[in-house]
């Protein structure tokens, strides 16, 4: 981890970005601010997840209260959750590494409130156990992931490293738990989105290819007539009585 996450938690927490003296009501911002991480803490080290969205949503009115930087409250938020983990599972201290950095960066480009929540669920997918009641919701997590991000570019072993397990556990497990593999899984959803832009769209069939996560017009082309027992344009034609738009 980096040297930053080696800092008490009562002067990050409490202090943030300006140390100095506080006046008692400033003090009492502070301890509550401090309580309110602690609670999250807790929620995600123990992993439970019912409670994660109301901890997190205390935390940030907490930080708001501060007025001031936030992204220095976030940034040292998401290092000692990473930290405490890394402690417990050192093999993690890797991925935890590269969510850590990549929060940054997202975190000066984009909503700090917002990349702070996608870095706690990063933390938390990796901190689940490999227990088989953990593992198994590790594997929700993933598929629910996966049906967010079809539309892109997510290899297995993309997803495996994100989710904490090894490529071929990952594929293992996953076919085990849904029923079919990672592949078959990804292609489905695509075929799917592809056939609802085919009936209710009016882009293009190569649009379509592209919207629904098939960058290659002919490998779409392929898959989906073996899916469907159709072209895109013929069923497109049969769903809605319009010439092919090519």
């Amino acid at each position: 981890m980096t040297e930053i996450l080696e800092a008490p938690v009562d002067r990050v927490s409490l202090r943030g970005p300006d140390h100095g003296e506080t006046s008692p009501p400033e003090r009492s911002a502070l301890w509550e601010l401090l309580s309110a991480f602690q609670g999250l803490q807790k929620v995600y080290r123990e992993g439970r997840m019912s409670e994660r969205e109301a901890a997190f949503q205390l935390y940030v009115h907490r930080v708001r209260m501060q007025g001031r930087g936030a992204v220095v409250h976030f940034q040292y938020a998401l290092g000692f959750l990473a930290l405490e983990l890394s402690k417990m599972e050192p093999g993690l201290a890797p991925a935890l590494d590269k969510v850590l950095a990549e929060n940054a960066r997202s975190m000066e480009r984009g909503d700090p409130e917002a990349m702070f929540k996608d870095g706690l669920e990063r933390i938390y997918r990796l901190a689940l156990k490999p227990r088989q009641g953990m593992k198994e919701d590790r594997l929700d997590s993933a598929r629910d992931f996966i049906r967010a991000h079809f539309q892109e570019s997510i290899p297995l072993g993309k997803v495996a490293v994100e989710f904490g397990l090894s490529t071929s556990v990952f594929g293992r497990c996953f076919k085990e738990r849904f029923g079919k593999g990672f592949s078959v899984f990804l292609r489905d959803l695509r075929v799917e989105k592809a056939k609802e832009l085919l009936t209710h769209g009016q882009l293009s069939v190569e649009r379509v290819s592209l919207e629904s996560g098939f960058k290659n017009f002919h490998y779409f082309f392929e898959v989906f007539k073996k899916a469907t027992g159709k072209t895109p344009h013929q069923f497109r034609r049969t769903q809605t009585g319009r010439s092919p738009k090519v």
